[in-house]
């Protein structure tokens, strides 16, 4: 039976049977070249061409089974290598001044990407991995010295100079600490209608300043002073408050409109000032309800009635259905209910309609 090869590191695999008396050479090429080449093998790799595929050899030392590519050029331009069409973790460093872009073949040894694949930078090392048709990158630098923020991180080996790389605006001064702890609670805080005492004996005292309700005592920590609302908000920078004046009187049942006016407010539920009735109504008749609110309407019949709503009679949603054999004695009728939105129109259509109300 003859060798055949493992998918993914092309390792011969001995028949069974075959190779007697060499078999051990075949193994040690495996384990002690191949295998230990896929794990912690470095190759460089100059490449003429802007597309080269990678070697890619059965049973036999090549290029792309090494765990480390180090990639360069002598085309003078960005290029482009290809890796067999299998899953693996390669570290690579593109060690020339053009961009580096990796790609799996979609056949063994060809130049056809089978996917996504990975730029590296001029002079930039990666960590990629693959699943046999796209690179996926670990976004690591080169381990030491300064991440890029394109790979996560802040192109800055200080943090000023991260702050900047990041547009974000400078840190100012002001450190709080357990020092000056106090100092910091009195910059954030904003007492309205109290005596305020002094926090800190080595403070200003600010015993005194004493206000009455709707004024503020307003500082930085430091200079306390007492002042009316509408001074506070112009030292505070908020402006001036708008005035609202209503007209008319509110009350539970009003509220303020967006034109400083009262409204009452619109009794629109089922039952609200509503009592029932026993309008004249026919079986098969469209009637609208223009009450301005809901309506529930109540049909006694037996054995056959139907129930139409709908916003006009040509487009309507049947919301009762009845159809049965019985009888129509006093004990065999029935009530269908429903409620009709304003002015919506409705029917009712009965074989034998025994009473009819509405509640409206």
């Amino acid at each position: 039976m003859a060798s055949t090869y493992s998918n993914n590191l092309r390792l011969e695999l001995i028949g069974t049977g075959d190779q007697a008396g060499t078999w051990g050479d075949t193994t040690n090429n495996n384990l002690g070249t191949l295998i230990e080449k896929a794990v912690s093998g470095s190759v460089s790799v100059t490449v003429s061409a802007a597309n080269t595929a990678l070697t890619a050899l059965d049973g036999a030392d090549d290029q792309s089974r090494n765990m480390m590519l180090v990639l360069d050029t002598s085309t003078g331009a960005n290029f482009t290598v290809y890796t067999p069409p299998s899953p693996k973790i390669y570290v690579v460093r593109n060690a020339s001044s053009y961009t580096a872009t990796v790609y799996n073949s979609t056949v063994l040894g060809n130049t056809t990407a089978a996917g996504t694949g990975i730029a590296i930078a001029a002079g930039q090392s990666l960590f990629v991995f693959t699943d046999g048709t796209n690179f996926r990158t670990i976004n690591a630098a080169n381990l030491t010295g300064t991440l890029a923020i394109a790979n996560g991180g802040t192109g800055a080996t200080t943090a000023s100079a991260a702050r900047t790389n990041l547009g974000s605006t400078a840190v100012g001064d002001a450190v709080f600490t357990a020092a000056n702890a106090v100092a910091a609670q009195q910059a954030m805080d904003v007492e309205v209608g109290v005596d305020v005492q002094a926090y800190d004996a080595g403070l200003a005292d600010i015993a005194g300043l004493a206000v009455t309700d709707g004024n503020f005592i307003v500082g930085n920590g430091a200079n306390w002073v007492a002042e009316s609302g509408s001074t506070a908000r112009t030292s505070l920078g908020l402006g001036t408050l708008a005035t609202v004046s209503p007209s008319g009187t509110g009350s539970s049942s009003n509220f303020l409109r967006g034109d400083n006016s009262w409204a009452t407010i619109p009794e629109n539920g089922v039952g609200v000032s509503q009592s029932w009735s026993n309008p004249s109504r026919s079986s098969g008749t469209w009637y609208q309800n223009t009450t301005g609110k809901p309506i529930m309407v109540a049909v006694s019949l037996c054995v056959q009635g139907y129930a139409y709503v709908g916003p006009s009679t040509s487009s309507y949603t049947t919301v009762f259905s009845m159809s049965t054999a019985q009888g129509c004695g006093p004990l065999e009728s029935t009530t269908m209910s429903f409620i009709v939105p304003n002015n919506y129109y409705y029917q009712a259509s009965v074989r034998n309609l025994l009473a009819w109300a509405e509640l409206r």
